[in-house]
């Protein structure tokens, strides 16, 4: 399970549910559990590009922070009109 979250990106999933594998994933790598700054980090690398760029502008200090700002964001960009 640690190479599964070390290898995990958001891909095609909504950022919802990339956060919800990496919560549950989160339990087999306690090293990085206990690291604020490490978990936001991870997390925020494993966003789709265009997610990383804003997510990351905002510099958010926390997982929480970071994960909340990128649902934010994702329903932004699927709200705006093409």
């Amino acid at each position: 399970r640690e190479r599964e979250f070390d290898n995990l990106k958001q891909g095609n999933l909504k950022v919802a549910e990339y956060a919800r594998q990496f919560s549950f994933l989160l339990a087999y790598v306690p090293h990085v559990a206990s690291q604020e700054r490490t978990k936001r980090n991870k997390f925020i690398k494993g966003l789709r590009p265009e997610l990383f760029q804003l997510v990351f502008a905002g510099a958010p200090s926390t997982y929480a922070e970071a994960m909340n700002r990128a649902v934010d964001i994702e329903e932004s960009l699927l709200d705006a009109p093409m």
